[in-house]
């Protein structure tokens, strides 16, 4: 073992794995073929956009996204992306649009979902005008009305760190699972066990208001179409779960491209934008503070068990995104209660 104290052990492996099935796809070269026999398509280019991602420019058509899905993801969680993409567009909200009336198909296994492609590029104006937009945008989606099929599954997970996706609570629960498994430096055993029995008393918000949420609100999954407008991308997983928490990941990113200063301006943003279309409950305050640093220690875990961080590195990370947490669920009160 190191002086940094790394976990390099079974978790180790457990974690490669889970990385690797997530990202593994088969017959990719062949996807072209199978475009053609199943939609008609004769695609001119097949570009990888992210795991298992591809623009597909096919003649005489427009652009279209491919989404072929790892064989260790079953169907029913791609039929669920495609209620949950069916349901925004019934309520005109901005998306992906299915690109077909049947837009999934199975291809060597593995459950293909087609969508439109959005012409435009990754969002990277970060000013507090643009967070103004993504607040509003997550209110709006936060104010739809409850939906059936994947709309009412858990959600809230990010789908690169569990297999089994769900909620916040089971992405968490997956990371404690990795620990369990880790080889723990004697020096931060103390530190380990005052992790795991504070993560055991996280209230995870069953009984707050509940809103369909995009389980990754930050920049990187918003493009910025031609004609001016942001559109979230990626719903894969998308579900139902706590709001507070959807706009704790907001505002969190609201405060990294802040200098991780909890009283800037782009939070004042965030807020402001979300509260056009949201009021949220005094109980739903202390949510955010919760919430805010759990993604963020679900990776800083995966970096311990894979021996790329220290285990110090984890618990400091998490105390100072908690406290962060608590300061800027304060203002976001301030804000409603002006």
């Amino acid at each position: 073992m190191s002086g940094r104290g790394k976990g390099i052990c079974v978790s180790h492996r457990k974690i490669e794995e889970t990385w690797r099935l997530a990202r593994h796809r088969d017959g990719v070269d062949r996807l072209p073929a199978h475009l053609e026999q199943r939609y008609g398509l004769r695609v001119s280019n097949l570009t990888p956009l992210d795991a298992g991602v591809y623009r597909v420019d096919p003649h005489d058509v427009p652009t279209l996204v491919a989404r072929l899905f790892p064989a260790v993801r079953p169907l029913h969680r791609a039929e669920g992306d495609a209620d949950v993409l069916r349901f925004l567009e019934q309520h005109d909200y901005p998306a992906e649009r299915l690109a077909h009336s049947e837009p999934l198909s199975t291809h060597e296994g593995q459950a293909l979902l087609l969508t439109r492609f959005i012409e435009g590029s990754p969002l990277s104006d970060r000013s507090e005008r643009t967070f103004h937009i993504l607040g509003d945008l997550l209110g709006r989606l936060h104010r739809l009305p409850e939906g059936g099929g994947g709309c009412a599954r858990p959600g809230g997970a990010i789908h690169s760190f569990t297999l089994d996706e769900g909620s916040l609570r089971d992405e968490v629960e997956a990371a404690m699972s990795w620990l369990e498994e880790a080889d723990i430096p004697e020096k931060s055993r103390g530190l380990y066990d005052s992790m795991i029995e504070c993560v055991s008393q996280l209230d995870f918000g069953n009984r707050l208001p509940q809103a369909l949420l995009h389980p990754d609100p930050v920049p990187k999954n918003f493009i910025a179409t031609r004609n001016g407008s942001i559109v979230p991308i990626d719903w894969t997983g998308a579900g139902r779960g706590p709001r507070a928490h959807s706009l704790a990941f907001l505002l969190l990113c609201a405060v990294g491209e802040s200098r991780w200063n909890p009283n800037s301006s782009r939070v004042d943003a965030v807020v402001d934008g979300y509260r056009r279309h949201v009021t949220l409950e005094d109980e739903e305050l202390p949510a955010i503070a919760v919430a805010m640093p759990l993604h963020v220690l679900v990776g800083d875990c995966a970096s311990f068990c894979l021996g790329r961080t220290s285990f110090e590195e984890v618990t400091g990370g998490y105390s100072v995104i908690s406290r962060l947490g608590a300061t800027v669920a304060e203002r976001v009160r301030r804000q409603f209660h002006a």
